[in-house]
C-alpha cells in the first residue's frame, strides 16, 4: 500500500513540475512576464509619424490602389469603460466610428451612418473591408459590434454581439447599413473579421467559449486550451461554426478564401486552415512566432504580418484598465519560404515560413498595437491598437 502510495505522489509531482514549467515557459518566453525595459530592442520605430486624431482604433485595412486606410475607431476613455474582451461593462459608447485616413493630404475623415437605427449605436473591435466583385468602387465594410444588452445586464449576460454590414462608394464619407448578423449560439464573443473574396461570406474568430468567466478565461491563457472557436456567415445562408477547439483565436485573415490564417494568442503561434467544402474549416499548419500575436494582415506580395504583445499580461492586467501605462510592441512578418532550410528565426512553420521581426517598441510610440498593416507604396507600415493613443506610420 505504502508502496502503491509512493508511486501516486511521484506521478503526481511530475505532472505537476511539467504543467509548472509549461506555465512558467509560456509566462515568461511567450507572454514576457520578466521582460523589463531593457529587454525591449528598438526596431523599424525611427522614422515614424503620429496621427493624434485617429486614437483607439482596434483594426485597421488598406484599400491598395489608392492606399486610403480605413480604420475601426473609438476613444480611449470609452475603452477604459467598455471593453467586453476585458470583461468591462461600464458604460457602452455612442462615439465609435469608422474612419479614412488619405495619405495623400494626411486627412482624415469620420463616416456618418445611413440607415443604421439601432439606438445601442456602434461598440466597434475587428473590422474588414471587400471590394464588390460587379463595382470594384463599391466596397462591403464589416464590423465587429459588441452591442449592450436591452437590459443593460452584461455583468450576467455579457455584451450583444454581432456582426454589422455596410456598404460605401470608394472615399464616400457614409457608411449605408446593410445587414447585422446576430446568432448568439454562433456569434459569441467576436474579435477579428475576415471576408471571402466572394463577398458574400465572411469569417470571424471568437476568442473565447463564453461570454463571462474569469475562471476559465485565466486557466484557457495559462495552459493554451483549445477554448475558442472560428465561425461563418453567409449573407443568404446564416452563421454556423466553422471550426471548434481552436487555441487562442484571434485576428483571422485570407488571400485567396481557400487557406485562412488565425492567431493563437494564448500560444504565441499561428494558425493555418483550409477551407472545406463545407466552409468548415481544417487546421493544416502552425507558425510559431514565440510573442502573443493579435490581428493579421497581408500585403501585396502575399506577406503576412502579425502586431504582437511583447508583455501581452501586462497589457491585459494593466494597460486595459489604464491607458496611461505604455504597452511594449513587436511585429513580425511571415513569407513563404522559398528555400528548402527553415530560416524561421522564430523556429517555427518546419521550414515552410521565414518569420522576420521587423518593428519593436517599449510603447513609447506604440503602445498595446493589435493591428500592424504594410503598404509597399512609400514603404510604410501602419500601426494601430485598441488603446493607441495615435494611427502611427513608420517608415521602414
Amino acid at each position: 500500500m505504502a508502496r502503491l502510495i509512493s508511486i501516486l505522489l511521484t506521478g503526481l509531482l511530475v505532472v505537476l513540475g511539467l504543467a509548472y514549467t509549461l506555465v512558467v515557459h509560456r509566462l515568461v518566453h511567450i507572454h514576457g512576464v520578466l521582460k523589463g525595459a531593457g529587454s525591449i530592442r528598438p526596431q523599424g520605430n525611427a522614422r515614424c509619424e503620429t496621427i493624434p486624431s485617429l486614437e483607439a482604433c482596434e483594426d485597421l485595412w488598406i484599400h491598395r490602389p489608392t492606399g486610403l486606410v480605413y480604420l475601426a475607431c473609438a476613444s480611449r476613455k470609452g475603452r477604459m469603460l467598455w471593453s467586453p474582451y476585458f470583461l468591462i461593462f461600464k458604460q457602452p459608447s455612442h462615439n465609435d466610428y469608422v474612419a479614412i485616413y488619405d495619405p495623400r493630404d494626411l486627412s482624415v475623415t469620420r463616416l456618418g451612418l445611413d440607415g443604421f437605427d439601432d439606438p445601442r449605436g456602434l461598440n466597434v473591435h475587428g473590422m474588414d473591408v471587400v471590394a464588390s466583385r460587379a463595382d470594384p468602387e463599391t466596397l462591403f465594410i464589416s464590423l465587429v459590434n459588441h452591442r449592450p444588452q436591452p437590459a443593460r445586464n452584461e455583468y450576467e449576460h455579457g455584451a450583444d454581439s454581432v456582426i454589422e454590414i455596410f456598404s460605401t462608394t470608394l472615399g464616400s464619407n457614409t457608411l449605408t447599413h446593410v445587414k447585422t448578423f446576430r446568432d448568439p449560439e454562433v456569434i459569441i464573443t467576436p474579435n477579428s473579421v475576415s471576408w471571402s473574396p466572394d463577398g458574400d461570406s465572411l469569417y470571424f474568430t471568437n476568442d473565447h467559449p463564453t461570454r463571462l468567466g474569469h475562471a476559465g478565461r485565466t486557466a484557457t491563457f495559462l495552459f493554451n486550451l483549445a477554448r475558442s472557436s472560428v465561425g461563418y456567415c453567409h449573407v443568404d445562408h446564416g452563421c454556423k461554426m466553422a471550426a471548434e477547439s481552436v487555441n487562442g483565436a484571434n485576428g483571422i485573415t485570407t488571400i485567396d478564401g481557400d487557406i485562412f490564417y488565425v492567431s493563437n494568442s494564448f500560444g504565441g503561434a499561428i494558425g493555418v486552415f483550409r477551407r472545406l467544402t463545407d466552409n468548415t474549416l481544417s487546421q493544416v499548419d502552425s507558425i510559431f512566432l514565440g510573442r502573443s500575436p493579435d490581428n493579421l494582415s497581408f500585403d501585396e506580395e502575399n506577406n503576412l504580418y502579425a502586431a504582437t504583445f511583447i508583455n501581452s499580461i501586462g497589457f491585459a492586467t494593466r494597460s486595459s484598465h489604464d491607458y496611461t501605462i505604455p504597452s511594449p510592441s513587436s511585429v513580425y512578418k511571415i513569407s513563404l519560404n522559398q528555400t528548402t532550410a527553415n530560416t524561421s528565426r522564430a523556429g517555427g512553420g518546419k521550414g515552410k515560413y521565414a518569420v522576420d521581426k521587423i518593428f519593436e517598441d517599449d510603447g513609447t510610440l506604440a503602445t498595446g498595437i493589435t493591428t500592424a498593416a504594410w503598404s509597399s507604396d512609400g514603404k510604410k507600415l501602419y500601426l494601430t491598437g485598441i488603446l493607441s493613443p495615435w494611427l502611427l506610420v513608420c517608415q521602414i
